[in-house]
């Protein structure tokens, strides 16, 4: 299904390019006036030529005898001259013969401007030269050569073709005709002869505006389920029950859910909030739930979650429906997640486009989240234009490409997932009561678009100021550290920072642990590291602690004599490649989708097994 989707992509790219090309022809066809484009503007209209009563014509008979050994299909007479003139059609080709005394009529240089002269309406003085064609050339196609080729120096560009066998004018061209003749050649796709309707390339397209057609199709019949054909379960009103289970298998919760409802939509209606960025529409992976492992999965899953995750039931509850009894297995976090109003308390920058905002939750229960968990924010509609951003001195020469970008309306209330940056008990507040602190990274348009709005949820999180209201869900996740005596590897980048911080604090503060713990931390330059001097002191006091940073685009100004590159390619280079036993680590991930695959992709070519593999991406 991935190749069809991907086939169906790429075609609806290439067709939906000709097919604009093919109104825009038609467009054009319809505004260009068809009586110049056709020349017939600049045709003079002739006059019929007398036949003189005091010299006969040459009969058929006599001009037959000049061609004794030939076959004579056609003799007629020719008009465009200024006396009587046959065109004698025979088996060898096409001759002229004045019709007064039978003598062969060859058509030169001078006869031909002569024809022109005839023929053209403006002003002859501004006929040009003829020119001699052997073969026609693109704008003569269609008729045999040799021909003359007149040119007229008149406001349209005139330009006449004229047979060199019988005189007759052939075609009349001008520079309208010639700006038709691309769009010709456009809407029929012969981009060579400009005249082929069954070329190659309409063929091609009529095969690939079939397989288009198809590929919809099929995705269409995909993108619905048996459920949704069941008329008698709508009818009946029927219900399904659910029954919820803990981590430990045991009963929470039953629940009588609609049949064929997804299972993310029914828990919402019964006050089960599941976390999710995309509202359900299975491209934020954030909903997992635990099923049988024969439960059927669908192509978001496959793309969202791992094969081991799979073969163990985990799937996507807004991709699962509601069609029979059903045990689900919830995460303890989803469980206890709860409403909350928080307070800004505080905001500062830490790089050019990372905010730290420290908020307190307020609730009908206390905010207890464990390290390595997320919250989902409300984002309510609102506008906000970059430039009105309070912006630390220090950093507005990076935001310079933005500050005089439109404002951006974001009209749809949506939710986005911060991972909390603080370990549990970590506190801002002088009273130590539970606060919780969010890296946020702000996703500016591109540089130099004044259309495209800024990051819906990252810009509303950016405008927050000490003292305002903020709305969220959780906590959330099963991004945390195991209880093992296994060695702790971390690798981040960008505001995958947050919940690596929160677990390093929470296991050397909090847990005392005396694992060995390892982190790498990338970043383009030095301007965009940030908690680097706390992580510094951690490793001078703490002899399990070891940190490296690694840059890919240092600057000049940076003066960087550290590691360079990618920080999955240093990881492996100055540590992994040469541990003794890799086997006996957890590896813990959080970054930019590519960094997250390009670690992937490293760790596993180590011999890294995937479940000593876990990793957040939703937040970077």
């Amino acid at each position: 299904m991935n190749f069809i989707k991907m086939a169906h992509k790429w075609l609806s790219l290439v067709i939906g390019v000709q097919l604009a090309l093919w109104l825009a022809s038609g467009l054009a066809f319809a505004l260009l006036d068809s009586n110049i484009v056709s020349g017939r503007h600049l045709v003079e209209r002739q006059q019929a030529v007398p036949i003189p009563g005091s010299e006969p014509l040459v009969s058929h008979g006599e001009i037959a005898r000049h061609y004794s050994g030939s076959t004579i299909f056609d003799i007629r007479l020719q008009p465009g001259f200024d006396h009587p003139v046959y065109r004698v059609q025979t088996a060898e080709g096409v001759e002229l013969r004045d019709a007064l005394n039978g003598d062969p009529l060859v058509i030169d240089a001078a006869m031909a401007v002569a024809i022109a002269a005839r023929d053209y309406a403006g002003d002859d003085s501004l006929i040009g030269t003829p020119t001699r064609l052997p073969q026609p050339n693109l704008e003569s196609r269609g008729h045999p050569g040799p021909l003359w080729r007149v040119d007229i120096a008149d406001d349209y560009g005139t330009s006449l073709y004229i047979s060199a066998e019988d005189g007759r004018v052939l075609e009349r061209r001008n520079d309208t005709w010639r700006l038709f003749d691309i769009f010709w050649m456009l809407h029929i796709m012969d981009y060579t002869e400009r005249q082929d309707f069954n070329n190659p390339f309409v063929v091609a397209f009529g095969i690939g505006a079939l397989l288009l057609s198809l590929s919809g199709f099929v995705m269409l019949l995909t993108s619905f389920t048996r459920q949704e054909f069941n008329l008698v379960a709508k009818l009946r009103r029927s219900k399904v029950v659910v029954t919820l289970l803990d981590p430990a298998s045991t009963p929470v919760q039953e629940l009588a859910l609609a049949n064929g409802v997804t299972l993310f939509d029914g828990l919402a209606a019964n006050g089960i909030q599941l976390p999710s960025n995309c509202g359900g529409g299975g491209s934020c992976g954030l909903c997992q739930v635990q099923l049988s492992p024969d439960a059927p999965i669908s192509n978001s899953e496959r793309a969202q979650l791992s094969a081991g995750e799979l073969a163990s039931g985990m799937r996507l509850a807004c991709q699962q429906r509601a069609t029979a009894a059903t045990q689900l297995i919830l995460d303890q976090s989803v469980l206890q997640a709860d409403a909350y109003t928080a307070e800004v308390l505080e905001t500062r920058f830490v790089t050019p486009f990372i905010k730290e905002i420290w908020l307190a939750p307020r609730g009908r229960r206390p905010f207890a989240f464990l390290a390595g968990g997320f919250v989902q924010v409300e984002v309510p509609p609102h506008t906000l234009r970059l430039a009105e951003t309070p912006v630390e001195e220090r950093f507005r020469g990076d935001w310079q490409p933005w500050l005089d970008a439109g404002g951006a309306n974001h009209h749809q209330a949506l939710r986005r997932s911060y991972s909390m940056a603080n370990a549990p008990g970590e506190s801002s507040s002088a009273d130590g009561a539970e606060t919780i602190l969010l890296n946020v990274r702000i996703q500016p348009p591109p540089a130099g678009s004044n259309t495209l709005p800024a990051g819906a949820g990252s810009s509303y999180m950016f405008s927050l100021q000490p003292g305002d209201q903020v709305q969220l869900r959780g906590p959330f996740g099963s991004f945390r550290v195991q209880d093992s005596e296994r060695e702790i590897i971390l690798i981040g980048g960008g505001a995958g920072m947050a919940p690596l911080r929160s677990m390093i604090i929470d296991q050397l503060c909090n847990c005392g642990t005396q694992r060995p713990i390892h982190f790498w931390y990338g970043a383009r330059n030095l301007r965009e590291v940030f908690y680097a001097d706390a992580f510094d002191a951690l490793a001078r006091t703490l002899e399990n602690f070891h940190w490296q940073l690694g840059l890919s685009e240092p600057r000049a100004e940076d003066q960087w004599q550290g590691a360079t590159g990618y920080i999955s390619d240093i990881a492996a280079d100055t540590y992994l490649r040469q541990h003794p036993d890799l086997g006996n680590c957890e590896f813990y991930l959080c970054g930019p989708p590519t960094m997250l695959r390009a670690t992937i992709a490293m760790l596993t070519g180590l011999g890294v097994r995937e479940e000593q593999i876990a990793f957040d991406d939703f937040g970077s």
